[in-house]
C-alpha cells in the first residue's frame, strides 16, 4: 500500500516491466527464426538422407548388374567352374598348378572387360568367390591374391552362396569398405551336364561417387566416416594403423571418404557433437558461417539384423550466410515494432493509470489474503509430515526383519535393532562394528556380494537374492534380500541402497533334504521299473496276440528300458560328485561315436537353420585305430550329444556348427564351434552346477555333466568365447601312443 501512495514512482515501475515484456517478445521471435532456420536444416538433413540411402541402394543395384553381366558370359561359368573343381582337388585354399592356370585363364578373360569397367563404371573390385562361405579364387582388381577365406568379412557373398540368390549393400574388407553387388555364379557341370552352382561374382564400388553425386546435387560438403571399433573388426592390422594414422577423428571415428580441402571442418570440436548427439550444429562465427548435419548408416551385416547398429556416420555441411543475413534483418523489424508499440501503450499508460490505481490496490489486497493462506497451508504440511516422520522412525525400530541403508560405495549408515538380533548382536552398535561399517562384510563369500552389485548396477533394484552370512557363534547362515538404489534429494551426486534381508536358513535345510529324499526315491524307482520291463515277457506267453498288441508290448519294454538308462544317468551323476562312481572303460572309436551323435541331431539342426560340418585331421597314413581310445560309450555318447545341441541353440540362423577331430601323440581332441557368444552372465560359471541363461526349459545340467565325464575319463574339458571368434569347447581324452 505504501509503493501505491507514491504513484510516479509505481507507474515507472510498470514501464520497466513493459519494455522488460517487450524486449522479451522481441527475444521469443528472434528463438522463433532461429528454431525455425534449425528446422529447415533438420528437413533438409532427412531429405539428404534420404537421397545418400537411394543412392546406395542405385550403386550397389549398378555393381550387382555389372556382376550379373559378367556372370552371364558364356566363357565366365565354365571356366569358373573348371578353377573350383581344381581348388577341391588340389586340397583347397589356393589350390595348385591346375587352379593357377584356370585362375589365368578366367582372369585373361574377363581383363579386357574389367579395364573398361573401371574406366567408365567407376568399379573397383571384381572378385570370384567358391562358396560355400567365401573363399577367394580371383580378384581381378589384385589377382596375385587369392586362396584366403572371406567368412568372416564378405557376409554379401556368403549369404548369396548359402541362398543362390543376389544380395547387395555396404561393407567393409579386409583393405578397403565399398558398396558391391553379388551374384551367384551357375555353371553346367561336364560330368553330369546338369546346372549347379559354383559360388558368387561380387563387384564393388567406393563411397566416392555417392558422395560427389550428392554434394552436386545438393551443394553441400559431403563426408563418410566409419566407426574405428567396425573397422578394428575387419580390416587387417597392417592397413588399420596407416588409416588411424592419416584419417582418424575424434578417436572414435575414421574419414572413409572425404575431399582434401573439407578435412579441416571434421577435425573441429563441434564435429563430434552433432555426430554423437544426433544434432544438427550452426556455426555461426565461422567465416564463412556454416550447418552442420549427420546421420547414421548401416552396412549389410547389420541391416539383416533386427537390432543392426549403425557402423558409420555421413557429416554434410553447407554455407548459410543468406539465412543469417534474413535472421539480423528480421531482428532490425522486431525492435522497430517494439519501439512503436512501446509508445503507444505508455502513452495509453498515463492516461488510463489514475483510473487503475483503486483497482490495483483491491487485487494487492485479495492477493495478501492468498499468501496468508498459502501460508496457513504450508505450516500445516510441515506439521503432517513431522507426525510422517516419527511413524516411520517407529516402523524402523520396531519391524520385525533386518532394514538396512548403505551407499553404493559400499559404505554402511544405518541399520535397525532386527539386524543385529538376525545376526547374533547385542545391538547395532556391536554389529556395524563387527563389520567395520562396511556393507560388503555381511557377505560370507565375495563372489556372492560381486553377483549382488552386478545385479543392482545393471537393475537398480534386486528381487530374493539369496546369499550366506556369518551369525555370531552359528557359522554361516543363509539369507534372503530385496534391494532397490535410492537417489538423494538433496544430493543429486549420491545414491543409497535400501535393502530389507529375512533368514531363510530353515528353508534352505528343507530344500537340501528334499534333494536328498529325491536321490533315494530315484532309486527306490528302479524296482517298479524292472517289473513294468518283464511284464511283456509275461504277456506274450499267451497266444493269440495281435501285431497291434506285441508293438505296444515292445514299447512298453523300451520305455521302461529309457527310463532306466535316465534314472541311472542321474544316480551316476550323484555318484560321481560323491566320488563313487565305479568307472568301466573299453575301447571306444571316437570318430564312429561323433558320427552317431551328428546324425541323432541332424533333424534337431535342419528345425533351426543350422549346418554341422564334422572335419578328421588325418591322411592316408593314418592308422585305422587313430582315434580308439579307452572309455564308456554311455558317458561320451550323451557328454557330445549335450554339448553339440548346446552348440546348435547357441547358434545364429544359417550359420555353421563344426566338430574337428584330432589326434595328437597322447592325445585324442575333440572341439566344437559355433558363432554365438557365451553370455557374460554365466560366463565365468559356464561349467557349474544349475549354469543357465536366456533358454527356455534349460536345467543347467548339460555343461555340469559333461565336465563330470569328461573328468571320470581323466581329460580335459575347456571353453573359449569372444564376439568375434564365437565360441568354441575342447575336449581332450587320454590315449596310447600311436
Amino acid at each position: 500500500m505504501a509503493t501505491i501512495s507514491r504513484p510516479w514512482q509505481a507507474f515507472w515501475i510498470v514501464t520497466a516491466v513493459i519494455v522488460l515484456t517487450d524486449s522479451f517478445f522481441i527475444f521469443i521471435n528472434y528463438l522463433s527464426a532461429w528454431q525455425m532456420l534449425a528446422q529447415e536444416i533438420e528437413r533438409r538433413n532427412d531429405a539428404l538422407r534420404s537421397g545418400f540411402q537411394i543412392s546406395l541402394i542405385s550403386s550397389a543395384t549398378n555393381m550387382q548388374q555389372i556382376a550379373t553381366y559378367v556372370a552371364n558370359d558364356v566363357h565366365v561359368p565354365a571356366s569358373f567352374l573348371k578353377g573350383k573343381l581344381a581348388v577341391e582337388k588340389e586340397g583347397g585354399g589356393p589350390g595348385g598348378k591346375d587352379a593357377a592356370r584356370m585362375r589365368a585363364e578366367l582372369f585373361d578373360h574377363v581383363k579386357p572387360g574389367w579395364e573398361k569397367m573401371q574406366e567408365s563404371y567407376d568399379v573397383r573390385q571384381l572378385h570370384f568367390h567358391i562358396g560355400p562361405g567365401s573363399l577367394s579364387f580371383l580378384r581381378t582388381h589384385a589377382p596375385h591374391k587369392f586362396g584366403d577365406r572371406m567368412d568372416q568379412v564378405r557376409f554379401t557373398v556368403v549369404d548369396c552362396n548359402a541362398t543362390q540368390t543376389p544380395t547387395k549393400g555396404f561393407e567393409t574388407g579386409r583393405v578397403y569398405s565399398g558398396i558391391r553387388g553379388v551374384v551367384p555364379v551357375f555353371a553346367t557341370d561336364p560330368r553330369t551336364g546338369k546346372k549347379i552352382h559354383v559360388g558368387a561374382l561380387e563387384a564393388g564400388t567406393s563411397m566416392a561417387s555417392i558422395a560427389n553425386h550428392l554434394s552436386s546435387a545438393t551443394g553441400y560438403h559431403i563426408a563418410v566416416l566409419l566407426n574405428r571399433q567396425h573397422l578394428e573388426k575387419y580390416v587387417w592390422p597392417e592397413y588399420l594403423k596407416s588409416r588411424l594414422e592419416k584419417d582418424r577423428i575424434a578417436d572414435r571415428l575414421v574419414i572413409e571418404e572425404a575431399k582434401e580441402q573439407d578435412r579441416p571442418i571434421l577435425e573441429l570440436p563441434e564435429i563430434a557433437d552433432v555426430i554423437f548427439n544426433n544434432h544438427p550444429q550452426i556455426l555461426p562465427k565461422r567465416d564463412p558461417p556454416l550447418a552442420i548435419s549427420s546421420f547414421p548408416f548401416k552396412d549389410y551385416r547389420q541391416s539383416c539384423l533386427p537390432n543392426g547398429k549403425p557402423v558409420g556416420h555421413v557429416v554434410a555441411w553447407h554455407e548459410i550466410s543468406s539465412e543469417l543475413h534474413g535472421l539480423k534483418k528480421g531482428l532490425l523489424i522486431n525492435v522497430l515494432y517494439g519501439l512503436i508499440v512501446f509508445s503507444l501503450v505508455e502513452g495509453l499508460l498515463i492516461v488510463s493509470w489514475k483510473l487503475g490505481i483503486q483497482k490495483l490496490e483491491a487485487i494487492i489486497r485479495q492477493r495478501t489474503q492468498d499468501l496468508e493462506e498459502s501460508n496457513r497451508l504450508l505450516q500445516k504440511e510441515i506439521s503432517s509430515r513431522v507426525e510422517a516422520e516419527k511413524k516411520y522412525q517407529y516402523i524402523y525400530q520396531a519391524a520385525p526383519v533386518c532394514i538396512s541403508s548403505q551407499t553404493t560405495k559400499g559404505d554402511t549408515v544405518s541399520m535397525n535393532p532386527a539386524c543385529a538380533q538376525l545376526l547374533g548382536y547385542d545391538s547395532r552398535k556391536a554389529l556395524l562394528e563387527a563389520i567395520g561399517f562396511n556393507g560388503k562384510n555381511l557377505f560370507a563369500y565375495p563372489q556372492e556380494y560381486a553377483n549382488f552389485k552386478e545385479t543392482l548396477k545393471r537393475n537398480r533394484v534386486v528381487e530374493n537374492f539369496e546369499f550366506r552370512t556369518r551369525k555370531k557363534g552359528d557359522g554361516d547362515i543363509w539369507v534372503s534380500v530385496n534391494a532397490c538404489i535410492r537417489e538423494d534429494r538433496i544430493n543429486p551426486d549420491v545414491k543409497w541402497v535400501d535393502s530389507f534381508i529375512i533368514d531363510v536358513d530353515e528353508r534352505k535345510k528343507l530344500e537340501k533334504l528334499k534333494e536328498e529324499v529325491d536321490h533315494i526315491t530315484r532309486h527306490d524307482l528302479k524296482g517298479p521299473l524292472t517289473g513294468i520291463i518283464n511284464i511283456p515277457a509275461l504277456i506274450r506267453r499267451e497266444k493269440g496276440l495281435t501285431p497291434t498288441q506285441e508293438k505296444h508290448l515292445d514299447n512298453i519294454k523300451l520305455a521302461g528300458f529309457r527310463m532306466i538308462e535316465m534314472i541311472n544317468m542321474s544316480l551316476n551323476i550323484i555318484k560321481m560328485e560323491m566320488g563313487q562312481y565305479q568307472f568301466s572303460p573299453f575301447d571306444l572309436d571316437f570318430k564312429i561315436l561323433l558320427q552317431r551323435v551328428i546324425s541323432e541331431l541332424e533333424g534337431f539342426s535342419s528345425q533351426l537353420d543350422v549346418s554341422i560340418r564334422f572335419d578328421t585331421k588325418e591322411n592316408t597314413e593314418t592308422p585305422p585305430d587313430a582315434f580308439v581310445a579307452q572309455g564308456e560309450e554311455i558317458l561320451c555318447f550323451t557328454l557330445f550329444q549335450n554339448l553339440l545341441k548346446n552348440a546348435i541353440e547357441a547358434s545364429p540362423e544359417n550359420a555353421t556348427v563344426s566338430i574337428c577331430l584330432y589326434r595328437t601323440p597322447q592325445n585324442i581332441q575333440i572341439e566344437i564351434h559355433n558363432c554365438g557368444k557365451v553370455p557374460d552372465e554365466i560366463f565365468s560359471t559356464f561349467f557349474d552346477k544349475y549354469a543357465t541363461f536366456g533358454k527356455s526349459g534349460g536345467t543347467g545340467l548339460g555343461t555340469y555333466s559333461a565336465k563330470l565325464f569328461t573328468q571320470i575319463h581323466g581329460g580335459q574339458i575347456e571353453m573359449d568365447s569372444s564376439d568375434t571368434s564365437g565360441t568354441t569347447i575342447t575336449v581332450r581324452f587320454p590315449a596310447g601312443p600311436l
